[in-house]
């Protein structure tokens, strides 16, 4: 789902023509997703920059479906800058249930009228760097979802290797949850078009499961996603044809 951690980092927003890729939403759970589902997030990144200062950037993403049938549901995707909170960006996509595959998108800005966009291929399952690898861990640990303290379960994933002469480590970590709108089938992650394809698990995570909260470190930066509120009353803000 693009989602939910990486896809976030956004520069330039009022002028980014999204993609929508055609498998977008091959990981969401279709089969339990209801009109008026949805969930918001923020995600704070925080980069120290070689001359010392560090700056931080907080985004929020309205993931909500405002529309559904038997065969099909409607979701958009808002985005927003923290510090532009008047401009918000919408991506609306119609999605089948039986597979999560997008067969339309259009953009625009909230309250406004859409543009058709042209859908992506699928970009297939992404591989690590060669001499590159990716190990997780599967653990139950108890953290906050809003001021409830949940038992939730928690995913490391730790990625290794070496890039362009020099050494990286980036480790993830991701809290998720049974109980919440929106949830992602965790037993499909091997398939997607993310990262986490290539991990090695001790235990594989279990599911559908949705997202509380997540952490991404590198060298030199940090992104922090938090899931800020879900309700089940979200309308359509796009208007096309």
């Amino acid at each position: 789902m693009k989602t939910l951690i990486a896809t976030l980092l956004l520069t330039g927003l009022a002028a980014a023509k999204p993609t929508v890729l055609a498998d977008q939403y091959s990981t969401l759970d279709t089969a339990s997703v209801k009109a008026g589902d949805w969930n918001e997030f923020l995600s704070e990144t925080s980069v120290t920059h070689p001359d010392g200062p560090t700056t931080t950037t907080r985004i929020f993403q309205l993931l909500a479906c405002v529309k559904a049938d038997d065969e099909f549901i409607w979701m958009e995707e808002t985005t927003w800058d923290g510090g532009r909170p008047d401009y918000k960006q919408v991506t609306l996509t119609k999605v089948r249930r039986a597979d999560g595959i997008a067969v339309a998108a259009w953009w625009g800005k909230q309250g406004g009228d859409g543009t058709e966009l042209k859908l992506a291929e699928a970009r297939g399952k992404r591989k690590l760097p060669d001499g590159s690898k990716a190990t997780g861990t599967v653990t139950k640990e108890k953290t906050k979802k809003g001021d409830k303290e949940v038992e939730a379960q928690k995913l490391v994933m730790t990625f290794t290797g070496e890039k362009d002469g020099k050494e990286f480590k980036t480790v993830s970590t991701v809290w998720m949850v049974p109980e919440g709108r929106l949830r992602s089938r965790m037993q499909d992650v091997a398939a997607r078009e993310h990262i986490w394809g290539e991990v090695k698990w001790e235990t594989e995570p279990t599911g559908p499961m949705a997202l509380v909260r997540s952490e991404i470190k590198g060298d030199t930066w940090t992104t922090v996603m938090t899931a800020v509120d879900e309700g089940s009353d979200a309308k359509p803000t796009l208007t096309v044809k």
